[in-house]
């Protein structure tokens, strides 16, 4: 009984210094806007008497010019317009004060004809050189604050000024911020028994508050929050269950946490939610775990299938290195395999027209087929001649129609990504390989294709030496039965010369001794025929 006596002690004496707090600064609020809005019109009624008093000279003089006659402030105008400010009503106890440059009232309620110069507003009017203004100022004499607006007649050469008692004029507002804060105090009166009144049923609901976070405390949800009947308490209780099922919420996605379920959405309450922040983190952080050991698998599995592609390929590389087609065609055949490709073909630099280079294919793979398709290519024409003729990779995704000539059974369809690699040996250009694929390559499987085809060109430029050395040897072998040909011709030639020359030395001989036998037998003849 004492806690519910000493609670409704410091609730009563919270509830009085709160309602005097919020009467005192909305009394202040409220004067303070009133007031401006008062003093706002009365400044502007006081701007439009000093005008008016103006328009009305600015009518005298109107007047002088249509009479043609030179007119003075002290002769008819000064009569008329005295009669004319003594006719004004103004509010606030105001008077209006006509002098002069000098200083000289022209026209006042009771020192007309004196020279105030000295007199702090007209010191500050005459010395400021400003034609209109408005200022306050506390008059010396009787120390009451006062307001002055005024304005310069150029014609007359005259002020016009309206002095105004400041708190005859703003007395109006003083009286109704006394109203005003009297009926906020009794207003204040009213709230506080009416919340008296019903102080039991709020003790009530404060008590089931208390029970309500005892419970949440102690990790208890099953109880169903009720607090009183009124709009605040219902409030109250929604907010509760809102908590309860904040915490529900929070405790629901830490479990899916826990069980690896990281792909849930989770809304904190706002900014300085630092348990739903933290649990975000935290759900963030194993993401960012799980995100990194999945590239880092990814990764691997991409090295594990580079590293068995290139051993695999270099087993394939020893095998028919010594037969260019044969072993273009196992090449060509096992890549486009291998990366999943659709279309392969290989390009040789063939260099033995004197005149031009150009690009023979040797060896072409589609659809899981060799195909066998004779095509040249000059240098520089085409991506393949220009692959070629730049030494470096082409990777295309925008494929020109009808830029591939190999179809299917099933039909043409346009490849979706071109990749063109060169096969070269210390910058020489050995030939170039393409592949054109349904599905866009990545930078490793690019990267594997330029590596195999290093290794290629490594095969293919000693395959080259081969066949040069093979073809030197042919030819060597050829000349050299070629020369065993001719010598053979020559033995042959000269032992038929020698034949021939052996009967020539017989035949000589032989008429040798024709001739010295025909000789004797002239002799003979002669010493016959002498001797007879």
């Amino acid at each position: 009984m004492t806690r519910k006596v000493s609670l409704k002690i410091k609730f009563n004496l919270f509830l009085v210094f709160l309602l005097l707090g919020a009467s005192f600064i909305l009394t202040t609020v409220f004067i303070d806007i009133h007031k401006k809005s008062f003093l706002s019109l009365l400044e502007n009624e006081f701007q439009y008497q000093i005008n008016e008093l103006s328009t009305y000279l600015d009518f005298q003089d109107e007047l002088r010019k249509e009479r043609r006659k030179k007119i003075n402030f002290d002769e008819d105008v000064y009569e008329s317009f005295k009669k004319h400010t003594h006719t004004k009503k103004i509010d606030g106890n105001g008077q209006i004060i006509v002098f002069n440059k000098k200083g000289d009232l022209l026209i006042h309620s009771t020192d007309e004809g004196k020279n105030v110069s000295q007199e702090f507003y007209v010191n500050k009017i005459l010395s400021s050189n400003i034609k209109e203004n408005t200022f306050h100022f506390k008059d010396l004499k009787d120390f009451t604050n006062k307001y002055a607006i005024y304005k310069y007649h150029e014609t007359y050469g005259i002020y016009l000024c309206l002095l105004v008692d400041w708190k005859v004029a703003t007395a109006p507002v003083t009286k109704m911020r006394t109203v005003i804060l009297v009926s906020f105090l009794i207003a204040s009166l009213l709230i506080i028994i009416f919340f008296n009144l019903f102080f039991k049923s709020f003790h009530t609901s404060v008590i089931s508050i208390y029970r309500t976070m005892k419970s949440f405390v102690n990790a208890d949800y099953s109880n169903k929050i009720k607090l009183g009947n009124t709009k605040e308490f219902y409030e109250i209780s929604t907010e509760l269950d809102s908590f309860k099922n904040y915490l529900l919420q929070n405790i629901n996605f830490a479990q899916n946490i826990s069980n690896g379920k990281l792909d849930l959405s989770f809304q904190p309450i706002n900014k300085n939610d630092l348990l739903g922040l933290s649990l975000i983190k935290v759900r963030d952080n194993m993401g960012s775990a799980k995100e990194e050991q999945e590239r880092r698998k990814i990764e691997d599995e991409k090295q594990n299938w580079l590293n068995k592609g290139l051993a695999n390929f270099s087993d394939l590389l020893r095998l028919h290195n010594s037969d260019l087609k044969k072993h273009s065609d196992i090449i060509v055949q096992n890549l486009v395999s291998y990366i999943g490709a659709n279309q392969g073909a290989i390009f040789i630099a063939n260099k033995d027209d004197v005149n031009a280079t150009y690009l023979e294919m040797i060896s072409a793979f589609a659809y899981n087929t060799l195909k066998y398709i004779q095509k040249n290519i000059p240098l520089g024409e085409g991506l393949v001649g220009t692959c070629a003729i730049e030494k470096r990779t082409i990777f295309l995704k925008e494929i020109p129609e009808n830029y591939i000539e190999i179809t299917s059974g099933l039909g043409y369809a346009n490849p979706r990504c071109i990749l063109i690699v060169p096969i070269k040996m210390e910058e020489e250009i050995l030939g170039v390989v393409e592949i054109a694929s349904f599905k866009v390559f990545e930078k490793h499987e690019i990267y594997f294709v330029e590596k195999i085809m290093e290794s290629f060109a490594s095969t293919l430029s000693s395959a080259k030496i081969n066949a040069q050395t093979a073809n030197l040897l042919k030819r060597f072998e050829l000349q050299n039965e070629q020369m065993k040909n001719q010598e053979e011709e020559m033995r042959q030639n000269m032992e038929e010369l020698n034949a021939i020359q052996e009967d020539a030395e017989a035949l000589k001989i032989e008429l040798t001794r024709e001739i010295d036998l025909i000789a004797n037998t002239i002799l003979i003849c002669e010493y016959f025929r002498m001797a007879r």
